[in-house]
């Protein structure tokens, strides 16, 4: 336990152990959130699963279904099969133009030979999935049969695209399709240059909800929400400027300096875990016109925490800082 007299005499500590706890507690509390979307949705989810002969999973990992049922890909995967599979997945309409394909996945064989080398790739695929209508080769472009195959990614951003079209969306609404978010494409596997366009857009499309809903839970006072949602975005994108400035404006806003603080520490550190030691310079600015407006650059960071708060806060609001 912290006692109330040690936390007085080492407020650096007192400081350390609160953001600690502070985020045990969001982490509970969206564990509950988690627990609580996923049992009202876990029928629909079981009904679907029902329905598609083939389910193709490229958020929070890749992994396939047939029938319902997890598919063994063996002890040696098809790999340029499921290349095949997953570029298809992550691109629009799950459909892109056989040359590109050849191009991106063959990028070392000349024409005839990265044509033979597809050919051979989609027959593998065709005989893994088990049918050969489920992948169709039609006016030089290849494409998922789109009334048999499911895709997570088109599932999500379909659902996205709708609820963000609607002038009466909801915070509900809004909470319950980023809570459901899976995970990053292709998560835990390197991504090829392919990739990187739908890659670059969930990450964009997640973090903009997070912020979305984060200002909502702002705007009606409840602060420890809103943190909840930020720390969940940064457990997929934990480096995210967008979402730690967010968390930072937050922590002025409630009068939270060294919350602030330490979340700009947390910043620094996982930059330095990345091997990045760049920081943003929006943050740092961020963070140097906090520590200019509570007190001289010799003082340490507890007692800029400490010193003269209320002061300096309103100037600080999210409001009045330059996107």
């Amino acid at each position: 336990m912290l006692s109330g007299r040690y936390a007085k005499r080492h407020p650096a500590y007192a400081s350390r152990v609160l953001s600690r706890r502070r985020r045990a507690c969001c982490q509970r509390g969206l564990a509950c959130l988690v627990f609580a979307v996923a049992a009202g949705n876990r029928s629909s989810a079981m009904t679907a699963s029902l329905s598609w002969p083939i389910k193709v999973y490229v958020l929070g990992g890749f992994r396939l279904e047939r029938d319902g049922s997890a598919l063994d890909l063996g002890a040696k995967p098809p790999t340029r099969a499921l290349d095949i599979l997953r570029t298809l997945a992550t691109s629009q309409g799950q459909a892109c133009p056989l040359e590109g394909l050849q191009d991106w996945l063959w990028p070392d064989l000349d024409g005839d030979q990265a044509k033979a080398a597809c050919d051979q790739a989609l027959h593998r695929l065709r005989k893994l999935l088990g049918q050969t209508d489920l992948v169709v080769q039609r006016e030089g472009k290849l494409r998922l049969a789109a009334d048999r195959v499911w895709v997570d990614l088109a599932e999500w951003e379909a659902r996205l695209k709708q609820v963000l079209a609607s002038n009466a969306v909801t915070e509900p609404e809004l909470e319950q399709l980023f809570l459901l978010f899976p995970g990053p494409l292709l998560l835990h596997e390197r991504i090829a240059a392919w990739c990187l366009p739908a890659a670059e857009r969930v990450r964009r499309d997640v973090i903009e909800l997070a912020i979305r809903i984060g200002k909502h839970c702002e705007a009606r006072n409840d602060a420890g929400k809103a943190r909840t949602i930020y720390l969940r975005a940064l457990d997929f994108y934990p480096d995210s400027v967008r979402i730690y400035k967010a968390l930072i404006q937050s922590g002025i806003a409630q009068d939270d300096v060294a919350g602030a603080i330490e979340d700009y520490s947390s910043y620094e550190r996982t930059l330095r875990a990345s091997g990045d030691s760049t920081p943003s310079p929006e943050l740092r600015a961020l963070i140097r016109l906090l520590f200019a407006r509570l007190a001289p650059e010799t003082r340490s960071v507890a007692q800029c925490a400490r010193a003269g708060r209320e002061r300096f806060v309103q100037v600080l609001k999210p409001a009045t800082i330059p996107a």
